[in-house]
């Protein structure tokens, strides 16, 4: 099929956007419209390899057949892959890319961004060569992805990093890239050095015209801080510090007199730099502050956050190990006090938190009060490590987490909110369901019911709600182990009527023989959608079998209690890939 649907597209096609995994035939039926001529005229394309599907290079599939086109017309190319898949040095290079870009095969464009999991090193200095050598004088806007040095050797690959940004640093000049006003490093990051090169040669007389700049700072020195602080580079709009970079940044940050002069700052802090950061948010500086990554010993800078209004900040993050009573409760307090007016993600990551559910009715009161309007991702109240829940069941002052969040919904309480994380029992998925009828949830993109312990009553109970619900943007959709004897044929007949018709990923464990019935009765258009586990109880890490459609590679199973945050972590912040937080 999609050898005819290449084939067939119109002549005139300007724009193009294509994703897909494992399908090899895609790719290849893409390949042969492109020699027959059907995207003479694309301008813009847009490309996501989801997973990889070939050994060795991925975009080797169908970028041949734009070189023999040669020259082609695009003006834009975005190119989501996971560079480092496949066997052999040579996959580290992007072999194919890179011929297409050393031959011009693309002599008018003037947009290029490549994201994905991670560049290899070697690709980056081969980029670095390509714009040296003036093949890529027409670009206006470039943005690459995170460098990622060798998995093996943290040192060496570090030095491999380093090595890859100071070059591709050199490299930009107004000879060689004499148009771009839009670079786009967010994601890179640059040590010292890769940091010192780029500024400066953006500053300079012969740097290339930019006007906006994106960058990550992984290390800078304490005049480097100084100047960026001090606003030395104007065009520096966004920028990301963490690693070795904070202390020197913070310190920076306090020797000037107002507030920062950027439009967008999110830094992620840790050990003693807290006191630093606290002093930053109380001096009325660091208003731009967008996203807040916190660790250990957060106190400080959340005592900071009560007494000061973070107009701009859209994404806090905290990931401790063990989270103290108080400082829940001095973080409920800020969202009660409207100090979060454009807080969108909120996610707290820890094992053991003090009992007491004060602090939980303060937030319960901030959100039902309207103060978190803008959140569209939290965890809250399942973002745990350990497999309690958040207030221990035994706490006198514990609160009913699933009646709160639909109370919000139902109230308006939270117009934007894309994730739904419940817990509880068979009442609590009833609750649901009964909500489902007559709220509009049509905001929802997922929906975590993984610690709602059920059987296959609850399962009925939500499937006869689909039949009213308003879940039209629904993509992911999480059940936990479902108990005792059941076939869900109710759960099959809502999917088999398309009554979640973005759905995209259904995950669900039980009984061998229960999970083989359901399957069977989900009709096989929409199997590709199931991400099924079969185990012979609740406690069962290792009986997984496969599940899901004959395409699913995904098992569904139970990672452990220190994994666990980090497929949290990823899911609710797609794109973001510094993981050192956790």
């Amino acid at each position: 099929e999609a050898r005819e649907v290449f084939l067939s597209l119109p002549s005139s096609l300007k724009s193009l956007s294509l994703r897909a995994g494992k399908e090899e035939e895609v790719w290849s039926g893409f390949a042969e419209g492109v020699r027959a001529g059907t995207m003479a005229s694309l301008k813009h394309m847009y490309v996501d390899i989801a997973t990889n599907m070939v050994d060795g290079d991925d975009l080797s599939v169908f970028l041949p057949a734009f070189i023999e086109r040669k020259p082609v017309l695009l003006e834009t190319l975005s190119i989501k892959v996971l560079w480092w898949d496949g066997d052999g040095e040579e996959r580290y290079r992007c072999p194919s890319l890179c011929k297409a870009l050393r031959e011009e095969t693309f002599p008018f464009l003037n947009e290029l961004r490549l994201q994905g999991d991670c560049l290899p090193p070697q690709f980056v200095k081969g980029l670095a060569e390509i714009i040296s050598q003036k093949k890529l004088i027409h670009l206006q806007t470039l943005g690459l992805s995170r460098i990622e040095g060798n998995p093996e050797n943290d040192a060496r690959g570090r030095q491999e990093v380093s090595e890859a940004s100071e070059m591709f640093a050199e490299c930009l000049d107004s000879s060689s890239v004499p148009r771009l006003s839009f670079l786009d490093l967010m994601e890179m990051g640059f040590e010292e050095g890769g940091t010192e090169t780029l500024l400066a040669n953006l500053s300079s007389e012969t740097g290339p015209p930019v006007e906006k700049l994106y960058m990550s700072l992984y290390g800078v020195s304490e005049e480097g801080a100084r100047l960026i602080c001090e606003g030395a580079c104007p065009f520096l709009e966004r920028l990301h510090v963490l690693r070795d970079a904070v202390r020197p940044f913070l310190q920076a940050a306090a020797g000037v007199s107002g507030p920062l002069p950027f439009e967008s700052l999110s830094i992620n802090v840790r050990g003693d730099e807290m006191l630093l950061c606290a002093e930053l948010i109380k001096s009325g500086k660091g208003k731009c502050l967008d996203k807040l990554w916190l660790s250990e010993h957060c106190g400080d800078v959340l005592s900071a956050c009560r007494s000061s209004e973070l107009t701009n900040l859209r994404q806090l993050e905290i990931a401790v190990f063990e989270m103290s009573k108080d400082d829940l409760l001095v973080l409920s307090q800020s969202a009660e006090a409207g100090n979060f007016p454009s807080l969108e993600v909120l996610t707290l990551f820890f094992r053991r938190v003090g009992a007491s559910g004060e602090w939980a009715s303060v937030l319960k009161k901030a959100v039902l009060g309207g103060k978190l309007k803008s959140l569209k991702y939290t965890n809250f109240p399942n973002g745990h490590l350990a497999d309690s829940p958040l207030v221990p069941a035994d706490d006198p002052d514990d609160q009913d987490y699933t009646s709160f969040w639909l109370e919000a919904m139902s109230t308006g309480c939270l117009p934007d909110l894309r994730a739904l994380h419940l817990s509880g029992d068979e009442n609590d998925m009833r609750a649901l369901a009964a909500a489902l009828k007559v709220t509009s949830m049509s905001s929802l993109v997922r929906m975590h019911l993984q610690e709602i312990q059920m059987g296959g009553d609850g399962l009925t109970v939500f499937a006869e709600a689909l039949k009213t619900s308003s879940l039209t943007r629904l993509e992911t959709l999480e059940f936990g182990f479902v108990s005792g004897d059941w076939d869900g044929a109710a759960l099959a007949a809502a999917l088999n009527a398309q009554r979640l018709p973005s759905l995209r990923s259904l995950s669900l464990r039980g009984e061998q023989g229960c999970v083989s019935a359901f399957r069977e009765h989900v009709a096989e258009g929409r199997r590709s959608v199931l991400n099924l586990s079969r185990h012979s109880s609740p406690e069962s890490d290792n009986d997984s079998e496969e599940g899901g459609s004959e395409d699913s590679d995904e098992m569904g199973d139970e990672s452990s209690a220190d994994e666990r945050p980090r497929r949290v972590f990823a899911r609710l912040n797609p794109g973001y890939q510094d993981e050192e937080l956790l």
